[in-house]
């Protein structure tokens, strides 16, 4: 390696050490001018050195070599001071996993743990966490006690959905059955949903009422009662998306919150667990068979029949308090125990109605739904007697005017046969004798015409009639006011009259 010269003169001119060292202190701090002056004192303190006193002489430097080797020695046998240390770095306290709550705390709702993001809330990546993202969209935020009272309100049954997040199964169900569409809008259509975490004080108060197994589990619960009506899962593994569907829609369509009969479904949940395995297996088979992708033979099928037959079946029916468990279960209850710990829960229906009868909240709701019913009731009886009492009133003034209108048809064509027995206007150049009369009618009008004397006073009467309609129909007679006379006899001609003659139309 190459020393500049004026790095070595710098060297030389600050320690007064010969070249040769230079070059090789230099040489060994990697042309470091303090890291080869710092190793020079150092040698020179441990005594390696002479101290500096003058100029060496022209023999010294005749003897370089010699002197170059001896100083040579003495660097390979001296400690060259140690390089300084640099400051630790700082410590780091960091949280890896935040702490899960305790299942029974209560007080705080903890959020469930997602298991596609950190523990500073951040995804592990933008596609996961998208592909298995929880339903919030559907999820109903309040509690299980506010989510029957929402259902009571809005007439939806309540859809329960528990998970666990360190179950697989629980992100396919999100990205498989809650995502899909159809079910979307059944849910959104007849249920409240509410899927909670086992972690969570909501999920693990609803675990301790309603047992099941593993998650997922999914159920329908009776808004009015707390009684669960169907379940699904509870053995770790994913829920087809199919059985869902078909299940719910079965289920809307074949019961309503208006009445009081929960028809039973066709499906594996609700039927007894020695029917469920044979069940299963022969839709199986027809499922297989309808989609035409798996050819079953006849072999097949009677293996798939002996094999379910061949399980046995789940805890039977439960016991409650103050009775021994029935034969075949291997839980028991202890006699006289009360409330839920003295329930074996195989019997869904006892424990839902038990809660039920138990829960203070829902016996308020039940009590105030029947008051609301009650007015609803009153109400929509006052309004159908209003509105019959209407449908009458509009049907006779209907009927009154049909009658009306048939009565002035009538009248009608009343008038226009007697206008058709009036007989003509004389000509002012007859020959025969002419009759003139002058007619007050009641209301004070009157009217005026001729007639032959040979006419009698019963076509006057038809002229009278066929020109005021008032007196259509009515009963009248014309009378002479003076000398006054009455005619009631229409056979009279009008030759018995003077040539004119005032006459009235008296109203009887």
């Amino acid at each position: 390696m190459d020393i500049p010269s004026d790095l070595l003169a710098e060297f030389v001119g600050v320690t007064n050490a010969s070249e040769t060292l230079a070059t090789q202190l230099l040489r060994d701090s990697g042309l470091n001018l303090e890291s080869a002056i710092t190793s020079f004192f150092a040698i020179q303190d441990a005594g390696g050195l002479p101290q500096p006193s003058s100029p060496p002489s022209d023999t010294a430097a005749e003897n370089g070599e010699a002197h170059d080797a001896h100083l040579a020695r003495v660097l390979a046998e001296t400690e060259l001071p140690e390089q300084p240390v640099r400051a630790p770095l700082p410590q780091i306290v960091d949280t890896l996993l935040p702490s899960m709550p305790h299942p029974l705390a209560a007080g705080r709702q903890q959020p469930p743990l997602d298991a596609f993001t950190q523990s500073d809330g951040t995804p592990h990546g933008d596609g996961l966490a998208h592909l298995f993202r929880r339903p919030t969209h559907l999820d109903f935020s309040g509690s299980f006690e506010h989510a029957m009272t929402a259902g009571q309100r809005r007439q939806k049954w309540i859809l329960i959905n528990m998970q666990r997040a360190d179950v697989f199964a629980c992100h396919v169900m999100n990205r498989d059955v809650w995502a899909d569409p159809d079910i979307e809008a059944l849910v959104q259509e007849h249920f409240v949903f509410w899927q909670r975490d086992e972690a969570t004080s909501d999920g693990s108060r609803y675990k301790q009422f309603y047992r099941y197994g593993e998650p997922p589990h999914v159920a329908i619960i009776d808004p009015r009662s707390g009684e669960r009506l169907r379940t699904w899962g509870g053995d770790g593994a994913p829920i087809d998306a199919k059985v869902i569907r078909a299940a719910l829609a079965d289920f809307v369509r074949r019961n309503s919150l208006e009445s009081e009969d929960i028809i039973p479904s066709d499906s594996a949940s609700t039927r007894p667990p020695e029917q469920r395995s044979a069940a299963a297996a022969s839709d199986a088979v027809s499922s297989a068979e309808d989609d035409g992708d798996v050819e079953i033979t006849d072999d097949a099928a009677l293996a798939a029949a002996i094999a379910a037959s061949m399980e046995t079946p789940g805890r039977k029916a439960a016991t409650v308090s103050g009775e021994g468990p029935s034969e075949g279960s291997d839980e028991s209850v202890p006699n006289g125990a009360t409330g839920p710990d003295a329930m074996d829960f195989g019997d869904e229906r006892a424990a839902s109605r038990l809660l039920s009868a138990t829960d203070p909240t829902l016996n308020r709701n039940r009590s105030l739904r029947a008051e609301q019913d009650n007015e609803f009731e009153e109400s929509l009886a006052m309004d159908r007697a209003k509105e019959l009492s209407a449908k009458a009133e509009a049907d006779r003034a209907d009927r009154e005017a049909k009658e009306a209108a048939h009565e002035e048809e009538k009248a009608a064509e009343s008038r226009e046969l007697k206008r058709r027995r009036v007989p003509d206007v004389p000509p002012k150049n007859c020959s025969e004798a002419v009759s003139e009369l002058v007619i007050r009618l009641p209301s004070g009008g009157r009217l005026q015409r001729r007639f032959l004397s040979s006419s009698t006073i019963g076509n006057v009467y038809d002229y009278v009639e066929s020109e005021a309609e008032q007196l259509s129909g009515g009963v009248f007679e014309l009378m002479q006011p003076y000398p006054r006379k009455s005619f009631t006899d229409r056979t009279v001609a009008l030759s018995e009259l003077a040539p004119k003659v005032a006459l009235v139309v008296h109203l009887l």
